[in-house]
This record gives structure tokens, C-alpha cells and sequence, in this order.
């Protein structure tokens, strides 16, 4: 008897995951699609919008975070696989890296390079060359 009743659960956890997964995804594409027009436009962001998109960056990536342990807690469950999770995940990766790195970090690598400090590429490539030969 409980095995009937685990089934109906476990499909409604199934597609409240994938629910979950397909709204983040969207609103993710839908915060890229601001960035993208914004980027598009003769104007260039101010750094007051870069902040205010790496902050909604971050908040979602807290969330994406929290329903891919939700996913995979109801993936274990359920014998069946969460419907839209490449997806999901191919956003969460790209999302992952968008909050890895802080504007204001590259802005003030530009302006170091600006002054001439920094290596060129060429610096670096033999570089990494040799500390690979060793």
C-alpha cells in the first residue's frame, strides 16, 4: 500500500523540480536578454547597472543552487529523469561563471593594463610553456 502512495509523489515532487528548473531557466535567459539589449544600445552601462545585474546574477545563482539539491534529492527518489535538467544545468554553469568574477576586478585589470602594467599575451603563453616543460 505505501508503494501506491509513493508513486503520485513522487511525480508531483518530479514536476514541481522540473517547473522549478524551467522558470529559473527563463528568468535567467530573460536577465540576459536585458543585458544583451542594454549591451546593444550606443550607451554603456553605467557601473551602477553592472552592480545591479551581478547582484540579481548572484541571487539567482543562490536559488539555482538550492533547487539542484532539490532536483537531485527527487531524481533519487524518483525512478524517472527530471525533464528540462540539461538545460537547467547548461544556465547554471554559464550563470556559475558569470558570478565567479567581479566587474570591479576586471576594471581595475583594464586600468592596470591601461598604465602598461600586466603581461601580454605572448608573456604569459611562455610562460605557462615553461612552467609546463618543467
Amino acid at each position: 500500500m505505501p508503494q501506491l502512495l509513493n508513486n503520485p509523489i513522487e511525480a508531483i515532487e518530479r514536476k514541481a523540480v522540473e517547473s522549478l528548473m524551467a522558470t529559473l531557466v527563463a528568468q535567467f535567459n530573460a536577465i540576459g536578454a536585458e543585458v544583451w539589449r542594454i549591451q546593444d544600445s550606443p550607451k554603456t552601462m553605467s557601473k551602477d547597472q553592472v552592480a545591479q545585474f551581478q547582484e540579481r546574477y548572484r541571487m539567482l545563482s543562490r536559488v539555482f543552487d538550492e533547487v539542484l539539491l532539490y532536483g537531485r534529492s527527487v531524481e533519487k527518489l524518483s525512478a524517472s529523469k527530471i525533464a528540462g535538467k540539461a538545460e537547467f544545468l547548461s544556465a547554471w554553469n554559464e550563470l556559475k561563471g558569470i558570478v565567479a568574477i567581479e566587474p570591479s576586478h576586471i576594471d581595475d585589470s583594464l586600468e592596470e593594463l591601461r598604465r602598461g602594467g600586466g603581461k601580454s599575451l605572448g608573456e604569459f603563453a611562455d610562460e605557462l610553456s615553461r612552467d609546463l616543460k618543467q
